[in-house]
């Protein structure tokens, strides 16, 4: 959705501000491989990816996440809810997109 698009754009924000602060501070450090997440997706998904133009754009045209489904129960009578055993929700969350957003 355009919301998780502009919150992935708000991180990418965050990360490049910091990127550029710690090159101000340690003019030896070069982490130019820091790149949001349309320039990754774009250099990953060379070629792949038909509309390149925005975040959103990137990844609703991306072939690669066509297959992806999400983790779900079904409780019945047609509902479902998310399946928070899933590593997604329990491992790569709370071990990584948090770590990282408390950085």
């Amino acid at each position: 959705t355009q919301d998780t698009a502009d919150m992935l754009e708000r991180l990418d924000d965050e990360y490049q501000q910091l990127r550029h602060a710690l090159e101000q501070r340690c003019p030896l450090l070069d982490l130019s491989a820091i790149k949001t997440t349309r320039e990754s997706s774009i250099e990953y998904y060379h070629g792949k990816i038909t509309d390149e133009s925005t975040t959103l754009s990137c990844i609703k045209t991306n072939p690669g996440y066509d297959t992806l489904t999400s983790p779900v129960v079904d409780v019945g009578d047609g509902m479902v809810v998310p399946n928070f055993d899933y590593r997604y929700l329990n491992s790569d969350l709370p071990y990584g997109l948090v770590v990282t957003r408390g950085v």
